[in-house]
């Protein structure tokens, strides 16, 4: 199928579903999930209003603008604001851009499997000849918690080089973890069936 009929297509199927995944997508064009999230983009930057929920129960929604109650029909005391008085000289201006933090990852090849499924990782995942691959990009800096989360959730498939602040954010909920699982110290195990008998002892 040419591409210009796929993306038509699939323009389509994503505003006709109310939840869909990569792979049902995949499956059902007959192409590979990174070729799926690649036309995801696409469709994005045509301004196809796609949004996505991470997560086990987690996929992509359109925002249907057709399935929010009009507002003339809510029932609000609120008056209408005059603003005949803002104009272009009485804007301020933004000055001040939102900061950035620069992200690298290293992932092994189950990592890149799982970070294909992310469409807001397709324009900063690289691949590999090995199968292996890595995540470079900025993002915003208030991402980083959720960055932190993500690529925890990645276990040993994934190794966080930069930056700092990534890896301290992630540090930190691992201390929580492992003061809320009571974690035993290495070499500790050992110790705990120490006494333990599988012989009744004598009375």
């Amino acid at each position: 199928m040419p591409k210009a009929k796929r993306l038509l297509e699939l323009m389509m199927t994503v505003n006709r579903k109310r939840k869909f995944t990569v792979k049902e997508l995949a499956e059902e064009f007959g192409v590979s999930t990174r070729t799926i999230l690649r036309d995801l983009q696409e469709l994005s930057e045509l301004g196809v209003p796609l949004y996505s929920e991470v997560g086990p129960h987690g996929g992509y929604h359109v925002f249907r603008c057709d399935r929010i109650k009009s507002v003339a029909q809510a029932s609000s005391d609120v008056k209408p604001r005059d603003l005949r008085h803002v104009h272009l000289g009485t804007v301020q201006p933004v000055t001040q851009a939102e900061p950035m933090v620069h992200v690298r990852v290293e992932l092994n090849e189950e990592g890149v499997r799982k970070c294909e499924t992310e469409w807001w990782l397709a324009n900063h995942l690289h691949h590999q000849e090995d199968g292996g691959g890595w995540v470079d990009g900025h993002f915003p800096k208030r991402d980083l918690p959720f960055l932190a989360k993500f690529f925890m959730g990645l276990g040993e498939d994934a190794t966080v080089r930069q930056p700092p602040e990534l890896v301290h954010g992630m540090r930190v909920i691992l201390s929580r973890l492992m003061a809320k699982y009571a974690v035993v110290p290495a070499g500790e195990e050992s110790k705990i069936g120490e006494g333990a008998s599988d012989e009744p002892s004598d009375p």
